[in-house]
């Protein structure tokens, strides 16, 4: 819901002028493989107590996940594994930022990260 009033202001302003400067021979596919990779960062930098570093990387990879549709929409580069390889980055991220919760302190984060775990297959069932 908030996203509806946010996403136009954020399109214009963080993502089309960076799309509009990116090669048009950049593959979209690329960009959400960068997304995840990202991503999976998030276990090693949270479990060595990197905070702010963590919440820097998560945010670069959900903004990676907005380039990349935008950019394959504006170059007519949709296709429907693009869109399966965007639905598994965004997977591997949020299991990577459960795992680097738990990472944190594993006896007492247990309970929080199967409850965390849970809501997110309940969200893509």
């Amino acid at each position: 819901m908030i996203e509806q009033y946010c996403r136009a202001a954020y399109q214009r302003l963080l993502v089309d002028p960076i799309i509009n400067a990116l090669p048009a021979n950049i593959q979209p596919i690329t960009i959400s493989y960068c997304a995840g990779l990202i991503g999976l960062l998030l276990i090693p930098i949270m479990y060595y107590h990197h905070g702010v570093l963590a919440i820097f990387l998560l945010c670069l990879s959900g903004y990676l996940d907005t380039l990349d549709g935008s950019y394959a929409r504006l170059h007519k580069k949709t296709s429907d594994w693009g869109c399966v390889i965007d639905i598994i980055m965004d997977r591997i991220v949020e299991l990577s930022a459960v795992i680097g919760i738990w990472c944190i302190d594993p006896a007492h984060r247990g309970l929080l990260c199967l409850c965390l775990i849970s809501t997110m297959c309940l969200c893509i069932t």
